[in-house]
């Protein structure tokens, strides 16, 4: 949930602090391991959360990897739809014209 406005993020500060997960602000915060950074190079999938300023909540118990660099979701979800795009057009011309 984000901070409403004026309010700061002092809600979701409450809201780690009472989960026990201290969140690194965004300026200082690098790269980390995660139960789903273990495929981190294969077949990972980045943490949605991890480089937004409130971070994640599930800290190394994510499932989701905390080593990816900033950006690499948005990349990723890009080239899957590229990938799917180049599909569609390849169908289309395979399939023959009706006259």
């Amino acid at each position: 949930e984000e901070p409403e406005e004026g309010q700061g993020s002092s809600s979701l500060e409450r809201v780690a602090a009472s989960l026990g997960v201290v969140i690194v602000p965004l300026s200082e915060r690098q790269p980390e391991t995660s139960v789903g950074s273990a495929l981190h190079g294969s077949q990972c999938k980045p943490c949605s959360w991890f480089w937004r300023p409130q971070g994640c909540f599930n800290s190394r118990d994510c499932a989701h990897c905390h080593m990816c660099l900033p950006g690499e979701l948005k990349r990723l979800k890009k080239a899957k739809q590229q990938a799917m795009r180049a599909k569609a057009r390849h169908q289309e011309e395979a399939v023959p014209v009706m006259s």
